[in-house]
């Protein structure tokens, strides 16, 4: 997750949520964005699926996520 944020890695992330087991650490990372801790981007760093059959389109095919520019390497 963290290669992700820092545009170390491209590759994509799903959270695999079982019968609402991480909803808490969802909440919370919404709370982050909310406050201002964290940019909105954070909501496009992974996936969140229920199911494990719900796991492989969200992976085939994850949102964009776009590093914040502190982050942003790529320039370099």
């Amino acid at each position: 997750m963290v290669e992700r944020e820092l545009a170390l890695s491209r590759k994509p992330l799903v959270l695999l949520n079982p019968d609402g087991f991480y909803d808490d650490l969802l909440r919370f990372m919404e709370r982050m964005v909310k406050e201002r801790f964290k940019s909105v981007g954070l909501r496009k760093l992974f996936g969140v699926a229920s199911t494990v059959d719900e796991v492989w389109p969200l992976w085939a095919q994850p949102e964009t996520f776009v590093a914040d520019k502190l982050w942003d390497s790529s320039d370099e």
